[in-house]
């Protein structure tokens, strides 16, 4: 028995770097496991049901799981057990075509039978034609799998996909897709939906692109912002051979559609008084054959209910991390697609195609003024608030600002009030939720153009923030203990460039702001990423 990993009793795998075969157990672990953490030193990867179902729903065996982790190591026995289990409960509910209106739903376990035999949900949509099968309307169909994983059963649909109007459309012969991007987008297109794990600055957008190239149909693309839907417009128009009469940004002043409509998420699942979606309604009546998700991991909890109706559609996710602060990991999984590829920070960094980062975490004494505030305050979000808006914290920017005279400065935050009082300090622009779209452009194409070098955001520029030469940014407050957040203001700074790129945030000491930056800094410090302590 090899013991060239270690599998522990919580589901836990560690591997360590120095290992002669670790770029072998790196390569076949990621297979059907989640890179829980990793280090110069060690991996740490964990084996979930969703990890297993991931793999199982791109052709990985129970033979090549249970292979691999015993040539490595022993498997403690409730490793195995479960693994077994996730294994078993999979493909024993699946989903064919019966009709142009209907689907069939053929249960291969009795256990489960005889648990959904009396299921209101389940008997009150479908009809039962026989002990196993049940006859439903193509309307249930995103109902019925969110049924069924609910309970560790997740849906094998194979009732195929509906082809939209064609669309004569290309990559311009100019643009260049990296080896990873194309693995990506052909390994959606392949499997007909799946969710593309990117991070940011890596390019995320053009394995979108070549998609829509290799699909050639009529495509909606939701994302999260309206700087979103104007960057996949340009990117569209620059990179492909499509024109403006081929592209509608939906929104409050248009509402054309075209063959590549792009919108918010907001837009699309909005209800007016008497609760009908009429921008989705309408968004329906083209015949799509392609959708698409940018920054899935944002997407509003309502805009589920909405992806019900994709279920006939080619779709793919794009995002820069799976974790989703709600926990609905399964639900992407089950109604947008499986997990199809993903690359690691660190390992796209060591490649170059990424920028490398230095990560400081900044801890400011407390202004007199504010600490008496803080310890007045028995409410968590008002010390929350009194905390990340420290007037200290304007010293320290002005000192940061000193040390990088000649960078491109993003300084983001949360809260609207301290980042007017940062611009004003600091006598320089600010992009907020209230300033015009043109005068974000203008702005952004002054940092682009080399006229500014210093921006105050608020969370409006998390994301769609197109400064390739941005390489440091100041957080100086932020949104509680998310680690999506987080990620997304690291990715400003990680685009590709020949200067170093830098991430300070600044927490005021012994305070709250500690704790939930403590919870934001898990995702990157799994990543391999470490976080350099300073004390103000």
């Amino acid at each position: 028995m090899s013991n060239h990993i270690i599998i522990q009793n919580n589901f836990s795998i560690v591997a360590e770097t120095r290992n002669p075969l670790f770029k072998e157990i790196r390569q076949n672990l990621i297979k059907f496991c989640e890179l829980d953490q990793c280090s110069d030193a060690v991996y740490i990867f964990k084996v979930t049901d969703l990890s297993i179902w991931n793999a199982l729903s791109i052709g990985v065996t129970k033979g090549f799981i249970l292979d691999t982790l015993n040539a490595y190591s022993e498997i403690p026995l409730n490793v195995l057990e479960s693994i077994s289990l996730w294994v078993n409960n999979f493909g024993k509910v699946i989903l064919t075509k019966q009709n142009d209106t209907q689907f069939k739903l053929t249960i291969k376990n009795n256990e489960l039978l005889e648990k959904i035999t009396n299921n209101q949900s389940l008997t009150s949509i479908g009809e039962k034609i026989n002990s196993s099968e049940f006859i439903i309307s193509n309307t249930y169909r995103a109902e019925v799998k969110s049924l069924f994983i609910s309970i560790g059963y997740p849906v094998e649909d194979i009732i195929g996909y509906t082809s939209g109007n064609d669309l004569e459309v290309s990559l311009k012969q100019d643009i260049v897709i990296r080896d990873y991007q194309r693995l990506a987008s052909e390994a959606v297109y392949q499997g007909g939906n799946g969710t593309v794990i990117l991070p940011c600055g890596s390019g995320k957008t053009l394995v979108g692109l070549d998609l829509i190239s290799m699909c050639k149909t009529d495509t909606l693309i939701l994302t999260n912002s309206q700087a979103s839907v104007k960057q996949w417009k340009k990117s569209l128009l620059k990179m492909t051979s499509l024109t403006e009469e081929h592209i509608s940004t939906y929104d409050k002043t248009n509402k054309e559609i075209k063959p590549v409509t792009i919108t918010t998420y907001n837009m699309a699942s909005y209800r007016n008084k008497n609760n009908s979606f009429i921008h989705f309604d309408k968004i329906m009546t083209n015949h799509w054959g392609l959708v698409i998700y940018d920054e899935v991991h944002l997407m509003p909890a309502n805009m589920f209910r909405v992806s019900a109706s994709f279920q006939s559609l080619r779709r793919m996710a794009l995002t820069a991390t799976f974790i989703r602060e709600d926990h609905r990991e399964k639900e992407v999984f089950t109604l947008i697609g499986p997990k199809r590829h993903e690359a690691a920070w660190k390992e796209m960094e060591n490649q170059g195609y990424i920028s490398k980062i230095s990560l400081n975490e900044i801890r400011v004494e407390m202004s007199s003024l504010d600490h008496e505030s803080y310890k007045n305050s028995s409410r968590v979000q008002e010390k929350f608030e009194i905390a990340s808006m420290n007037t200290n914290k304007i010293d320290m920017i002005r000192s940061l600002i000193n040390k990088h005279p000649n960078d491109k400065i993003l300084i983001i935050g949360q809260f609207t009030d301290q980042l007017k009082q940062i611009s004003k300090d600091l006598n320089v622009p600010m992009v907020i939720g209230e300033t015009s779209n043109i005068k974000r452009e203008e702005l952004y194409d002054a940092m682009r153009n080399n006229n500014l070098n210093i921006l105050v955001a608020s969370k409006v520029a998390n994301a769609a923030l197109d400064i390739p030469n941005l390489n440091v940014v100041i957080q100086v407050s932020f949104q509680y203990g998310s680690r999506n957040e987080e990620a997304q203001r690291v990715g400003r700074a990680t685009r590709p460039k020949n200067v170093p790129a830098y991430f300070y945030t600044l927490v005021s000491k012994n305070t709250l702001e500690e704790h939930f930056n403590f919870n934001r800094k898990r995702f990157l410090t799994n990543e391999g990423y470490n976080y350099e302590l300073k004390i103000a």
